[in-house]
C-alpha cells in the first residue's frame, strides 16, 4: 500500500524526506519532493529544501504502459564527454610531469609520486561518472536506476580516493 503524501502535513513530509531510504524507494522520494515543492514557495536558502537527490530517475511509461527510455540532451552529452576527456588528460599530464596540481580557493596543492597516482584514480572515477550519463542515454533498456546508482557510488568513491590522496603524504614513512 502506497502512502498518501497529499494527506501529510508539511512537517510530516519534511520528516519523511529526512528519513526515507532514497535508494530503496526512489519513486516515493520523488513524490515527496514534488509534494513539498507544490506546498512551499521557492526560497533561496531553506534548511529542508529538496536537494539534487530529487533528480533520481523515475521509470517513465506511456499510456499503454510501455517503457520510455530517458533522453539526455546533445549538449549535456557533449559536456560530459569533454569533462571526461579533460579529467583523463589533465591527470595523465600531471602524472607525466610528476606534478598533479589540484586547484582550490586558497591556492591549491601539488601532488607527486604515489599521491599523484592516487589522485589520478579519483579523476578516473570522475571520468566514469560523466561517461555513465552518456552511456545511459544510448542504453534503451529499463535500467536508469542502475546507472544512477553506479554514478552516485563512483562519485563518492572518487571523493574518498581524492581525500586519501591529499592526506597520503602526511602518513608516508
Amino acid at each position: 500500500m502506497e502512502p498518501k503524501y497529499q494527506e501529510y502535513t508539511l512537517d510530516e513530509l519534511h520528516e519523511v524526506y529526512d528519513s526515507i531510504d532514497r535508494e530503496k524507494y526512489p519513486d516515493r522520494f520523488k513524490r515527496i519532493c514534488e509534494e513539498i515543492g507544490s506546498r512551499e514557495p521557492v526560497q533561496i536558502e531553506t534548511k529542508n529544501k529538496p536537494d539534487d537527490d530529487c533528480k533520481a530517475p523515475v521509470r517513465q511509461v506511456d499510456e499503454n504502459d510501455n517503457y520510455i527510455p530517458n533522453q539526455i540532451s546533445a549538449i549535456d552529452r557533449l559536456w560530459n564527454i569533454l569533462f571526461a576527456i579533460g579529467f583523463i588528460s589533465y591527470g595523465a599530464y600531471g602524472i607525466y610531469i610528476d606534478d598533479l596540481y589540484i586547484p582550490s580557493k586558497r591556492g591549491g596543492i601539488h601532488l607527486s609520486g604515489e599521491s599523484a597516482w592516487i589522485m589520478y584514480a579519483a579523476l578516473i572515477c570522475g571520468c566514469l561518472y560523466f561517461l555513465s550519463i552518456v552511456v545511459d542515454h544510448y542504453d534503451k533498456r529499463d535500467n536508469e536506476l542502475k546507472y544512477y546508482m553506479f554514478g552516485k557510488n563512483v562519485k563518492y568513491l572518487g571523493i574518498g580516493i581524492a581525500i586519501v590522496a591529499i592526506f597520503y603524504p602526511l602518513f608516508q614513512g
